[in-house]
């Protein structure tokens, strides 16, 4: 025999329950882009994923007024001390 049977003293494997998947309904009903109604569960979401989301949207509003800064600051003249410049025509 080239691939032997499994040995008798080997574990069988272990079902582990989802806690995402109700275990009432079959699991194809709820395995879906949008998830169909009665197929969520408790263990989802939590003031873990709000504090995540706040962060997010925090970071997100940062980096938003980094660039209109950035931008209003390039849109301004350049402040001029005074004191004329000649240009690159003055001298002919």
């Amino acid at each position: 025999m080239l691939f032997p049977q499994t040995a008798p003293d080997e574990p069988t494997p272990v079902s582990v329950p989802n806690d995402f998947l109700p275990a009432d309904r079959p699991y194809t009903e709820c395995i879906s882009a949008v998830q169909p109604l009665g197929c969520g569960s408790e263990a989802r979401g939590g003031w873990e994923q709000g504090v995540l989301f706040g962060v997010l949207v925090a970071g997100l509003v940062i980096i938003g007024w980094r660039i209109v800064r950035s931008t209003r600051r390039r849109q301004q003249p350049a402040p001029t001390s005074g004191v004329s410049t000649p240009g690159p025509d003055a001298g002919s």
